[in-house]
């Protein structure tokens, strides 16, 4: 069953109460049952339903789980584990491997959910899967399913040469709750280095990851970080972890300047204007399958992270990527050069606070904690005063609210135009 709108499909799968693992595969569980109230980098996840499943539901999912938009076939192949667990990983024996990693990495969630001795094994065999992406969703679904039994998988992922894996690797050892991992966590932190100063996600995650170990060997290896890590953030997080922890922290100290002292002149031109030079408002326009987003850039309030922006999108850095996460009556999300919420351009930007509000169509910075933005921006899709003061602002949407309402996981940003007054 397939309309135009999807709506028969969604009215399907919402009733199926379905549960959501901590990493959502490209922001798919909103569409079911619960949102994130938080515009993190990666993915977030909701909680567990209250409702019986209905097996009733059973041969309307497996018809969907066969659905040419592959949103919908994430979520149907966990809405399945949920109202069937039992015939679950029959259902899958005549299936062969969807085409979209991010499809993959929902039925490693529901496999997760199953937690039985066949959808453990499914999942062994699918840490082999060729997309690295896949793999934290199914170290995250190895550790639901096989609680202490997985810390060995978790620890030895900790090694992977991918971003992505290493942070998933320790947000599941930090989830776990597992003690005596300090010593592969700093190892994970010091492997972390060569992302390169401006990709932070794998050291966070294995500060974290640190923080919940809370022994003496952990509050080493934050003492560590907190005096050696390149990056202010990190060191940051680093030294109010080991706080914490009842330890003595140094002070981060100054964020580095990476920007000529020019821009820095340019970013006050608002505040003091020359005489004749007329000032204006930069705009951007996001072209989607669904329309042209008009965005006004916040120059006054965000004049650096305003700058980065449309450097960026001056670089084709935006153009061809998706949005990989999409939250109905939240967010949508988008700008990562992965796919999968870990990416980033390169170097990070402190954030810029300011008392405006988040309403509709508010434009702003994504971050894995403060001072932690890139290139993934996310634009409200209610008013989200939760939000205020916490996420750099730096933009509104003036036009094509109804392009961004229609914007489904996976729709690409086919390219961004900005004006600047030329």
């Amino acid at each position: 069953m397939h309309s135009p709108d999807n709506r028969h499909a969604l009215a399907h799968l919402r009733a199926a109460s379905l549960p959501w693992p901590s990493r959502d595969p490209g922001g798919l569980a909103p569409w079911l049952t619960c949102r994130s109230t938080s515009p993190r980098r990666s993915p977030t996840g909701c909680g567990r339903p209250t409702s019986t499943p209905d097996p009733s539901l059973r041969p309307r999912l497996v018809g969907l789980v066969g659905d040419q938009e592959p949103w919908i076939r994430a979520a149907a192949l966990a809405a399945l584990a949920h109202v069937d667990r039992g015939d679950f990983a029959l259902v899958l024996s005549g299936m062969d491997p969807d085409p979209v990693w991010w499809v993959r990495g929902a039925l490693a969630s529901a496999l997760g959910e199953a937690a039985d001795e066949t959808s453990a094994g499914i999942l062994q065999a699918m840490l082999r899967d060729e997309d690295a992406r896949v793999l934290p969703f199914v170290l995250d679904a190895l550790r639901r399913a096989r609680g202490r039994e997985s810390l060995e998988v978790l620890l030895r992922h900790l090694e992977d040469g991918d971003l992505g894996v290493r942070v998933g690797a320790a947000e599941a050892v930090a989830s776990l709750g597992a003690v005596g991992a300090s010593a592969p966590l700093l190892a994970a932190w010091k492997r972390g280095l060569a992302d390169g100063p401006g990709n932070l996600e794998a050291r966070i995650a294995a500060v974290k990851a640190l923080a919940a170990q809370a022994d003496d060997a952990a509050r080493a290896a934050l003492l560590e970080v907190a005096k050696e890590d390149p990056a202010r953030a990190v060191r940051a997080r680093a030294a109010s972890a080991l706080r914490a922890l009842g330890g003595q922290a140094p002070d981060p100290g100054p964020e580095a300047v990476a920007r000529p002292a020019l821009d820095y002149r340019e970013a006050m031109a608002p505040y003091d204007p020359r005489p004749g030079v007329e000032l204006y408002t930069p705009r951007a326009f996001l072209h989607t399958r669904h329309g042209t987003i008009e965005i006004h850039l916040d120059v006054v309030e965000a004049p650096l992270t305003t700058a980065s922006f449309v450097d960026l999108a001056r670089q084709g850095f935006y153009d061809g990527l998706v949005f990989h996460r999409v939250e109905p009556g939240f967010v949508v999300q988008g700008g990562c050069p992965r796919g999968d919420g870990n990416g980033g351009p390169g170097y990070a930007l402190r954030c810029e606070i300011t008392r405006r509000s988040y309403g509709r169509g508010a434009v702003g910075m994504a971050l894995s904690g403060k001072d932690t933005g890139g290139s993934q921006f996310f634009i409200t899709l209610t008013p989200q005063p939760q939000l205020d003061g916490d996420y750099t602002l730096f933009g509104r949407v003036v036009s094509g609210m109804e392009a961004v309402d229609r914007i489904r996981p996976g729709d690409v940003i086919e390219r961004v135009e900005v004006w600047t007054g030329e």
